[in-house]
């Protein structure tokens, strides 16, 4: 775990917009081991962020879910995507797919993050999801 936790330290110290997807991935990992300095470092103070479910969320209520959840469903990312806005804004999108314990697929969720670059840190600022429509 302090493995994780430094090596998304680093990059979301001084990473180009471009690396930003590995600081995704990266914060991805923390959730799934509970590490919470990493995501305490990764998110701003003010972050502010509205669920799939369509509740607004800030950092102090993400951090309570973070902690709390338990191991019946994994997750992974697909389609990771940046886009830079300007040399001090990125946006990351992708999609958070959700599986049970038996690898039945639960949920896909398309979702976006704005990176914001504060005093030479990356810090994740805000984010949106929403449920994926299914095919058919």
């Amino acid at each position: 775990m302090i493995a994780l936790a430094l090596t998304g330290f680093l990059l979301a110290q001084a990473a180009p917009a471009d690396d930003l997807i590995a600081v995704e991935q990266a914060r991805s990992r923390a959730i799934a081991a509970h590490d919470s300095a990493f995501l305490t470092n990764l998110y701003a103070d003010d972050f502010s962020g509205v669920t799939s479910a369509g509740i607004e969320v800030d950092k102090a209520t993400l951090m309570s879910v973070f902690a709390r959840t338990g191991g019946a469903l994994t997750f992974s990312l697909e389609g990771l995507k940046s886009r830079p806005l300007d040399a001090d804004t990125t946006l990351i999108s992708g999609v958070l797919v959700a599986k049970d314990a038996a690898g039945a697929l639960v949920g896909r969720q398309r979702y976006l993050h704005v990176y914001e670059k504060r005093d030479g840190r990356w810090k994740l600022v805000g984010g949106q999801s929403t449920p994926e429509a299914k095919a058919g």
